[in-house]
Order: C-alpha cells, then sequence, then structure tokens
C-alpha cells in the first residue's frame, strides 16, 4: 500500500494485533502517517478466492514512547489508544500520551 518507509518495522504483537515502528518520527507525525495507512487500508477491497470481496478496518492507537525497551520506551504503550479507538467506534486512530 505503500504508506511506510523502507526501515519501518511491522511486527505482531499478539492475537489481531501489531506494532509499527516509524523511528525518528514524531508521534503527530506517526499519528498522520498511520492515518493515512488507515484510509487506505479501508479503501482497498480484498478478493477471496470464492470471488466475494472483503473490506477491511482497522483500529490504530499511536504513542512517541518509542520501539524498543532499551531506548526508554514500551513499545505495547500504544495499546492504550487503540482501546480509545475501539471505544470511539472504530476504525480511527487515537493517539497515546504515556505521561496522561
Amino acid at each position: 500500500m505503500g504508506q511506510l518507509r523502507m526501515y519501518d518495522k511491522l511486527f505482531r504483537y499478539g492475537g489481531e494485533e501489531f506494532l509499527i515502528c516509524l523511528p525518528g518520527m514524531s508521534a503527530a507525525d506517526s499519528t498522520a502517517v498511520i492515518e493515512r495507512l488507515r484510509a487506505a487500508l479501508a479503501q482497498r477491497n480484498f478478493a477471496l478466492a470464492d470471488g466475494t470481496t472483503l473490506q477491511v478496518t482497522a483500529s490504530f492507537g499511536v504513542t512517541g514512547a518509542g520501539c524498543h525497551p532499551a531506548g526508554g520506551g514500551d513499545p505495547g504503550s500504544g495499546r492504550q489508544g487503540t482501546v480509545s479507538a475501539k471505544a470511539a467506534g472504530r476504525n480511527c486512530v487515537r493517539p497515546w500520551d504515556p505521561a496522561q
């Protein structure tokens, strides 16, 4: 979908949860990138083997806490933003500031 840079990383965090690391990007810029990713995903139809199509939406939490615990951040802290996005009706992006 062309929304991430070559050196950004996508990890499966658990279950249906994924972690996207955007190194060197501010929380505000990360939120804008993830919003573009969310919108591109929602606009795309996926063709299934039986010929039907499926539309996929996603809820995202964004934090500037960092992608590596050794760097002082908790990579899972964006989960609170995801919980907030799901509570807001899903298919949206919610930033999360662990200091709040």
